[in-house]
């Protein structure tokens, strides 16, 4: 910290002050500056430019700012859900909102099981093709003594529902494949973001490996 830079913290703290007291405070540290030894000894010997703003301010009357707001930092707020006003609002829009809410919640409950029920039925009719094939195939032999076009038109008809099925099962296999490896894919890059967020994007430097 300079001499500058100390006289500055210390005009910083002192903004609740009228600007001729302020004038005043700040030409009586100058002074002080002016006649120690060196810029360093000066600097040692007053220390913190807070302790004297907030002597000063006391002598004043005046209760010292926070520090976040003496250097020009704007003081946090707090969260909305906390302010009054937010409150009140909830309350006086509830009967409003909350019916909305529901509606909405019901909705998005409804289209989720529109979603299950219609992945259900689809696996369902791809059961029953490939069970079904495969049982109209087996009863078509107990017509191969009597009547042979009727085993061929079972048997030929049990094949195809069977190949639905089989084609319909890979089908919803390759659906799960590839959701299963858009999730990986995702994970992966979730997790190269954090390595590039703790190591930086070029990675851990040299010297930090060597040791």
């Amino acid at each position: 910290m300079t001499r500058n830079d100390w006289l500055a913290a210390l005009r910083a703290r002192l903004s609740a002050l009228p600007a001729e007291e302020q004038e005043s405070a700040l030409r009586y540290y100058e002074e002080l500056f002016d006649e120690a030894g060196s810029e360093g000894e000066a600097l040692a010997h007053l220390g913190d430019p807070a302790r004297h703003a907030e002597r000063i301010l006391q002598e004043s009357g005046v209760v010292a700012a926070p520090a976040a707001q003496a250097f020009g930092e704007k003081p946090k707020k707090e969260p909305f859900y906390r302010s009054v006003w937010f409150w009140l609002c909830v309350i006086f829009t509830l009967p409003f909102t909350l019916p909305l809410a529901l509606g909405l919640g019901g909705a998005a409950i409804g289209v989720g099981c529109a979603l299950i029920g219609a992945v259900v039925a689809i696996l369902a009719v791809i059961a029953s093709a490939l069970i079904g094939g495969l049982v109209l195939c087996a009863a078509a032999f107990f017509f191969l003594p009597g009547s042979p076009f009727a085993f061929l038109a079972m048997f030929g008809g049990g094949l195809v529902l069977s190949g639905l099925g089989a084609l319909g099962s890979l089908g919803i296999g390759a659906i799960f494949a590839a959701i299963g490896k858009s999730a990986k894919a995702n994970r992966a890059k979730k997790a190269e973001r954090a390595r590039q967020a703790q190591t930086g994007p070029e990675g851990p430097k040299e010297g930090s490996e060597n040791a």
